[in-house]
């Protein structure tokens, strides 16, 4: 029988009556007769890149995961599975993420458990107007109607949350076979909406693992945080409800300037006044310092290096600050900029013993961005990477460029 429900856990194909709308998002039930609830199917639409979000190359997608109750209302299975457009509507991704009811328990007490990551044939979803899906080919633990219910929470918890995370991540993951690894969640929560989640994973081909994530109760968004070194948090889940979330929500958080609550707070600072620096799904707030006054009055401040990939390169964006007084501090190396100087040489590379690509000259405007030092990795204020007329990339020295040399 545990076979027959792991072999559920796999393609589903999705035909929408709406031609190729993206599912709404939410939570669908399937109710027994008495009024007991029976099964959950929660769908969460990721957008893609915009304004407010910030990704981890996870573009415009959209998730399915199914959780199976007892008569208790115990969930017995979680499954996951990403949905793919098609010509005739969506159909799932052949990988899934499977976690039975024992690992489930297990994943409750805080334990190593075990996700499946499983190919195998599932059923299909049909949905008739924006709140009523139909699940057939799925035997008779899954089959039925399944109603929208606008009022319920997410339902879709570790599966999901793993799903996402390493689909994003670590495709290989999802090779056949690759139902070795184990897990372990630890919670932790920052508010009442917010969660800290720890996430350890054992592989026998890639070694240990973990790192930290931040999401809430509806997956508006996750984190991640690398807290060894120099602690860094980048937004790689962002949902459509992001911007309200973050409105509503992360107000409380203001004046905290400790790195998780700091972290969100930025970010949801940085969406809301400065899209650019945020829109693309290459952002990490690296944090860089932490200082303050002495006394009763003293304003303690916490410094982030916001970093972004250019062509493979990280640059230096901007340099954020947040401090317990709710001032926040932006200051944007990227953009337009002008250049201050005449027969300024633009480099191949950020050093001058190499080639010179082409010359600009006072009053040009350049396309800035970021900031490299002479290695390329770390980060100085004596180069800046500037796009060319041609989509390449060329370097300039930053003491010819308004605006960034201070």
């Amino acid at each position: 029988m545990k076979k027959k429900i792991l072999g559920l856990a796999a393609t589903l194909t999705l035909v929408s009556s709406i031609a190729l709308a993206a599912p709404q998002s939410g939570v669908y039930q399937q109710m027994y007769a008495d009024g007991r609830l029976k099964n959950v199917v929660t769908i969460l639409h990721n957008p893609g890149t915009g304004d407010y979000m910030a990704q981890y190359s996870m573009g415009d997608n959209t998730y399915v995961c199914f959780d199976a109750l007892d008569n208790n209302g115990y969930e017995t299975e979680n499954y996951a599975s990403k949905l793919e457009e098609t010509g005739s509507g969506y159909a799932a991704s052949e990988k899934c993420f499977v976690i039975d009811a024992a690992n489930l328990a297990k994943c409750g007490q805080k334990e190593l458990f075990k996700v499946n990551a499983v190919k195998k044939q599932g059923p299909i979803l049909s949905f008739a107007g924006e709140d009523r899906l139909t699940v057939s080919g799925a035997g008779a633990k899954y089959d039925g109607e399944y109603y929208f219910s606008p009022r319920s929470k997410p339902q879709a918890n570790n599966a999901l949350m793993l799903y996402a995370y390493e689909a994003a991540r670590n495709n290989s993951l999802f090779e056949e076979g690759a139902g070795a690894n184990t897990y372990r969640i630890q919670q932790y929560d920052l508010a009442p909406w917010v969660k800290r989640v720890e996430l350890y994973y054992k592989d026998g081909s890639q070694g240990d693992y973990s790192e930290s994530l931040l999401m809430d109760n509806e997956f508006n968004i996750v984190m991640s945080c690398n807290t060894e070194g120099n602690a860094s948090y980048k937004p790689i889940f962002v949902s459509d409800k992001y911007v309200q979330w973050a409105e509503n929500g992360l107000a409380s958080f203001k004046t905290c300037v400790g790195g998780d609550e700091s972290s969100l707070y930025m970010h949801r600072y940085l969406a809301k006044n400065f899209h650019e620096l945020t829109k693309s799904n290459n952002m990490t707030l690296v944090f860089k310092d932490f200082f303050g006054g002495e006394g009763e009055n003293a304003v303690f401040t916490r410094l982030y290096d916001l970093v972004k990939d250019a062509d493979g390169v990280k640059v230096l964006a901007a340099s954020v600050g947040h401090s317990d007084n709710d001032a926040m501090q932006v200051k944007k190396y990227m953009g337009l900029r002008s250049i201050t100087g005449d027969e300024v040489r633009i480099r191949k590379e950020p050093n001058t013993d190499c080639d010179i690509l082409g010359y600009v000259n006072k009053g040009d405007v350049v396309e800035v961005l970021g900031l490299v030092n002479q290695t390329g990795e770390a980060f100085g204020n004596k180069w800046a990477a500037i796009r060319l007329a041609n989509g390449n990339m060329g370097y300039v020295s930053t003491m010819f460029i308004a605006g960034v040399n201070d």
